[in-house]
């Protein structure tokens, strides 16, 4: 009888460790992602869906891996955000409180990856994508507590979106309410 308890936690503890390697295989092939991630179409982010599952080193290191295996404004606007957003996580929100030095070096990398992909999205001449890292941009530089450039990404994303017909997400809106704001408190 005190055996199936013991099998019961082995069991619970195998699939705690198995279903993070398991859930990794799940991923587009590199190929298939590179494709889709080139796509000028709108951005869907279907190739993203299992990519959160990784850790935030191994999706920086496979970034990094497919960069210079495909060319293109879209892969290169796109990736970049990705790498900017990834660094962001692995070193604001890794669970410890980073020294001044780090944050500077990471927040310096984090600006350098959000302005080659704006200068890649609007090498593009893709309105849609210009819009889209624009957003990316604004978000991420709201989260560095850069709310000034923050505001001008939105606003760009906003009024891109307007004339193009295509609805913004309602969110937007309110990061922006709030960055105008926290700016006039500034003031």
């Amino acid at each position: 009888m005190r055996r199936k308890p013991r099998l019961l936690l082995c069991i619970f503890n195998a699939l705690i460790i198995l279903l993070p390697i398991l859930s990794e295989a799940k991923i587009l092939p590199e190929k298939e992602w590179i494709r889709s991630m080139s796509d000028p179409a709108p951005f869907t982010g279907d190739s993203l869906e299992d990519f959160h599952l990784w850790s935030v080193e191994k999706r920086l290191n496979y970034l990094s891996q497919i960069d210079n295996k495909a060319k293109g404004p879209h892969f290169k606007a796109r990736t970049n955000i990705l790498k900017a957003y990834n660094t962001y996580l692995g070193t604001f929100e890794a669970g410890y409180i980073p020294e001044e030095k780090e944050k500077k070096i990471a927040s310096s990398k984090i600006f350098q990856w959000l302005d080659e992909a704006i200068q890649q999205a609007y090498a593009s001449e893709d309105d849609y994508l210009i819009a889209d890292i624009s957003f990316n941009y604004g978000e991420i530089a709201h989260l560095l507590k850069e709310f000034e450039v923050a505001m001008m990404y939105l606003i760009n994303g906003l009024e891109r979106n307007e004339k193009l017909n295509r609805q913004s997400k309602s969110i937007h809106y309110l990061v922006l309410g709030e960055l105008l704001y926290k700016i006039k408190e500034l003031a």
